[in-house]
C-alpha cells in the first residue's frame, strides 16, 4: 500500500459506506481532532478536497475519486518534502 510506506497507518481498506459525492482526485474527510492529519494528507493528493464531519476522533479518511490515477495523482516524495518545507518556512516567518 502506497500510504502505508510513506508512513501512514492504513486501518481499512473499503467502498465508501456514504452517499456523499466525491468529485475529482478524491475527499479528504476528518473531524475536528483530525485537523491537522487531513492537512498533511492533502499534500500527498494535490487536488484532493476535505470534508469536515461530526467524528470526534482524530481519525482521517481517504476517499477516491473519479479523476484518481494511480501514481500520478499522488505527490512525489520530492514534491511532498518540498511542500512541507514551504510551509515550514511560512510559519517561521509568522
Amino acid at each position: 500500500d502506497e500510504f502505508g510506506a510513506r508512513g501512514f497507518t492504513v486501518r481499512e481498506v473499503a467502498n465508501d459506506p456514504t452517499d456523499r459525492a466525491v468529485e475529482g482526485v478524491g475527499e479528504v474527510r476528518y473531524g475536528a481532532p483530525g485537523g491537522d492529519a487531513a492537512r498533511v494528507l492533502t499534500v500527498f493528493m494535490p487536488g484532493s478536497t476535505t470534508y469536515r464531519d461530526v467524528r470526534a476522533d482524530a481519525v482521517v479518511d481517504l476517499v477516491i475519486g473519479p479523476d484518481f490515477v494511480f501514481p500520478d495523482s499522488l505527490a512525489t516524495p520530492e514534491q511532498v518534502d518540498e511542500t512541507l518545507a514551504a510551509t515550514d518556512d511560512v510559519a517561521a516567518d509568522c
